[in-house]
């Protein structure tokens, strides 16, 4: 069984947190971001794509409580 991407993870979990479009699509950027410099297997990605949605939503001033994030 193949794992998701990050960008379907991120794109799943803003559905789940239900995030507009640009959130989204601004955390899948810091994700691409993140990653540019930076190791899948020197990093847990799940908490990458946390933060990554975490941040991007008090970029776009659309907040989310950090709990909910992890919790989902």
């Amino acid at each position: 069984m193949r794992l998701p991407s990050p960008p379907q993870v991120i794109t799943m979990l803003g559905k789940r947190l239900t995030l507009r479009q640009r959130v989204i699509a601004t955390a899948t950027v810091f994700s691409r971001r993140f990653y540019v410099k930076n190791l899948y297997c020197e990093t847990d990605p799940f908490m990458v794509i946390a933060a990554c949605c975490y941040v991007a939503a008090k970029a776009q001033v659309s907040p989310v409580h950090i709990k909910n994030v992890i919790s989902e």
